[in-house]
């Protein structure tokens, strides 16, 4: 997924390790010598935290926000991270991120200690400035400070510390205490003027509890342990600790930042700075009338006009971030003539040429990429990265990602980004998501609808011909539809060519070398489904026992992408993606050979899934059926012994031989 809403999310400038930015700068020369170490730092050097097998450690994280009303927020974040082994070098890095036009960045510098006696402090002229647009950003207004060490052995600590000042545009900020490393000790302080209030929320509920020290307000946690990564987790949120905090003024007349009393307000003030984007233009009415020819449907016309959107290039210009133009979209008139956008920019777009036809639509800020992300207690645009677009559903209109009970009636959701999902799907990490309805007067928080498994469905049939020298000759006829087919429509959207070789390397990651000699791919994106035929060879496939025997396992290939998680324990939420699976291999024997013994029927059934496979002789050929159902959804940690069975059913169903024996002349 391309689309984000903003990198106005990134408005609270940070200094922290940033690898994908500093990567390639880790020779940034520096300034030799025995420099002072600032207070703060000397007390760490000695610290050496037990952290297992980690690679790194942070020994310090802290941000600390001093906000005036009517005036710029200031910014100090310290840290230092201790280098535990040679693959730990690449966090001794830190980057520092501020807006231009709004941002004042006022120090950076970091301090390289290797021993007490060899120390290197890099400064201002040290750093090198990056973009942190993406590849898919036209212009930015957000930018990078970086400062690198050149070499950091184990034992090594990188310290750094920033000060920026801000013109903030909104009196809320968030802290992530834990982080892809363990922590040591975290701190999140924020200092605010008289007449405010500060209201925070924690997660997990009740872990991080507020103290005073003088006007501080601090939030601290120790021994954080590093980010847990397991098979199908919903994202990355369900797995940390991080706090949200808002400011509220209790005086009429002061003002740190923009407030938000709830959802409804957010839900507004989006509304409010997209309202005037999707005035019409001859050029807007125009194209309208011609994608909606000859459709009386409405839904119909709505999937013309987003097949169209969706086929704009994905292009963002991330200017006037600092005053809330990361949240509006550009006009539609504008985008159209471009003829590019990013998420929002494209979703209002289509909002005005629905708007010309005669259809209702709202813009509607989600998160992409964690469904476990937005958090209802904290209303905050914050929480969103992404917009897509939700539209009046007629009653007789029954499919797809329908909202039925929505603050505006019955709406159907649509990508109009995602150029891989169909019309009438909806990304699978947008699916059960929270996400806002941009609308002045009944917007609002809403739970996004998640689709049947049947909606995310693959037919596989496989025939193949097995020689007696144990290879195969075969042909693959696979039926993709929902986000089964996203995934293949995008991989054979980067070409023919790459899908064919990552195609041999699925089945040979199965079957051993094997070359694909054909593919044909019918993708009908307006369905959302998509067709894949291959012939395929393979010179050593099952396995010769002596003079007489053979063996080799029936489930020809291996799900395709399916995760496996295969450890005993789970310390995190599991995220059952919604799949229907059919399997069917028809293998047809050589002559002279018969079926010895045949893998045991698997049938194993609960409330969220269904495995069954069986495999059957029929004279001269053996035949081997298997399916899975999942329901989608989202369970406890605790749950997992109730989920595993059925992994290790299906891995066993992939596993067991079939034995053939050569019959005797």
């Amino acid at each position: 997924m391309s689309g984000r809403f903003s990198t106005g999310v990134v408005r609270a400038a940070r200094s922290t390790l940033s690898c994908g930015i500093v990567g390639a700068l880790l020779a940034v020369p520096g300034t030799a010598g025995a420099d002072h170490l600032p207070a703060w730092l000397e007390p760490r050097l000695a610290s050496v935290p037990d952290v297992g097998d980690a690679h790194a450690v942070y020994l310090l994280r802290e941000r600390r926000l001093v906000s005036r009303a009517h005036g710029a927020t200031s910014v100090r974040e310290r840290g230092a991270v201790r280098v535990l082994d040679p693959s730990g070098s690449r966090w001794a890095a830190a980057s520092v991120s501020y807006c231009r036009g709004t941002d004042a960045l006022r120090s950076f510098r970091a301090w390289v200690v290797k021993s007490p006696g060899d120390v290197e402090q890099l400064g201002e002229h040290d750093a090198t400035d990056v973009s942190v647009g993406g590849p898919l950003t036209l212009e930015s207004d957000v930018r990078a400070r970086v400062l690198a060490a050149r070499d950091a052995p184990p034992g090594t600590v990188f310290a750094w510390e920033s000060e920026i000042d801000q013109d903030p545009l909104l009196a809320q900020w968030e802290w992530s205490f834990t982080q892809e490393l363990p922590v040591a000790r975290s701190r999140f302080v924020l200092v605010l003027p008289e007449g405010f209030v500060a209201d925070a929320h924690a997660w997990p509920a009740d872990s991080i509890r507020v103290r005073r020290e003088g006007s501080d307000l601090v939030w601290e946690r120790r021994d954080v342990p590093a980010r847990t990564v397991e098979p199908l987790q919903s994202g990355t949120y369900a797995a940390r600790e991080w706090l949200a905090v808002s400011a509220h003024t209790t005086q009429s007349g002061l003002s740190v930042g923009r407030e938000f009393e709830s959802w409804h307000a957010v839900a507004a003030w989006s509304a409010d700075l997209a309202a005037h984007q999707i005035e019409t233009t001859p050029e807007l009415r125009e194209r309208a009338l011609q994608l909606a020819r000859g459709l009386e449907n409405p839904m119909e016309r709505a999937a013309a006009i987003g097949r169209f959107v969706q086929g704009l290039n994905y292009v963002a210009v991330e200017l006037g971030l600092g005053r809330g133009e990361g949240y509006r979209p550009r006009a539609a008139a504008e985008v159209l003539r471009a003829g590019y956008g990013d998420c929002k920019d494209k979703a209002n777009l289509m909002r005005a040429l629905l708007a010309i036809v005669g259809q209702e639509a709202w813009l509607v800020p989600v998160f992409s990429s964690d469904r476990e992300r937005v958090r209802e207690p904290w209303p905050s645009p914050l929480q969103f990265n992404h917009c897509i677009i939700a539209i009046r559903a007629p009653e007789a209109f029954r499919s797809g990602p329908i909202l039925e009970s929505s603050p505006l009636g019955r709406v159907f959701l649509f990508d109009p980004t995602d150029p891989a999902t169909a019309f009438g799907d909806l990304p699978r990490d947008e699916q059960g998501s929270l996400a806002l309805i941009a609308d002045a007067v009944r917007g609002d928080l809403v739970r996004l609808p998640t689709l049947p498994a049947e909606a995310n469905q693959v037919t596989r049939n496989v025939r193949v011909a097995l020689r007696d020298d144990g290879g195969l000759d075969g042909r693959l006829e696979e039926l993709c539809q929902g986000q089964a087919e996203a995934v293949q429509y995008a991989a054979y959207a980067r070409g023919a060519a790459a899908y064919q070789r990552g195609l041999e390397s699925w089945i040979a990651a199965s079957l051993g070398p094997t070359k694909v000699d054909s593919v044909a791919v019918l993708a009908r994106p307006e369905s959302g489904t998509i067709e894949v035929r291959a012939h395929f060879t393979t010179p050593a496939f099952a396995q010769r026992v002596g003079e007489a025997m053979m063996t080799f396992r029936p489930a020809l290939l291996t799900p395709r992408d399916q995760e496996m998680p295969e450890d005993s324990t789970r310390r995190t939420p599991i995220a059952l993606p919604g799949t229907a699976m059919h399997e069917s291999v028809e293998i047809s024997l050589p002559a002279g050979w018969t079926v010895d013994e045949l893998p045991p029927k698997i049938s194993l059934r609960s409330d969220v899934y269904t495995v069954e496979a069986e495999c059957t002789n029929a004279s001269d050929r053996i035949v081997f059926r298997r399916s899975w159902h999942t329901q989608p959804c989202v369970l406890p940690a605790d749950r997992y012994p109730d989920v595993h069975p059925f992994f290790a059913a299906l891995a066993r169903s992939g596993q067991a031989p079939v034995v053939l024996v050569q019959r005797v002349r």
